[in-house]
């Protein structure tokens, strides 16, 4: 387990940074769990209300369309905000962010594990999103 710039990461340090960096605090997934519930509790209340299903079978689709166009705002924030990131570091900053301790990592190296890590996250839910959007258009 090296510390050094330059040197691989091994897999449990990885999973080590991915999970200091990328999980959700228990707060967070407190505040998106009930966000979640209040979303699917509005979908079903009005599709319950209508007493149809093609009121679900909108909403839903709506939701998801989007969503989509939200994440592909978001991941289009995160790439510029990488790339001013990148561009406003001198030397001296980057060589500051470089130092490590030998117990942990760089900061320089977290930081571009969790804007990669948010990038993949982000990409995914993209591709979900059209996996769901052509299977949810087929039906009709």
């Amino acid at each position: 387990m090296s510390k050094e710039v330059g040197k691989p990461i091994s897999k449990e340090e990885k999973k080590k940074l991915l999970y200091e960096l990328f999980i959700p605090s228990y707060k967070r997934r407190i505040v998106i769990l009930g966000i979640i519930i209040i979303l699917i509790y509005f979908i079903f209340w009005k599709a319950l209300q209508e007493n149809n299903f093609k009121i679900f079978y909108k909403i839903t689709l709506n939701l998801i369309e989007l969503s989509q166009n939200i994440f592909l705002v978001f991941i289009a924030i995160l790439v510029t905000g990488y790339a001013l990131f990148q561009a406003i570091l001198t030397k001296n900053q980057i060589l500051i962010l470089c130092k490590s301790n030998l117990n942990e990592r760089s900061n320089f190296t977290k930081f571009n594990f969790y804007f990669y890590n948010l990038g993949l996250f982000y990409s995914s839910i993209i591709v979900f999103n059209f996996i769901f959007l052509s299977i949810f258009k087929n039906e009709d």
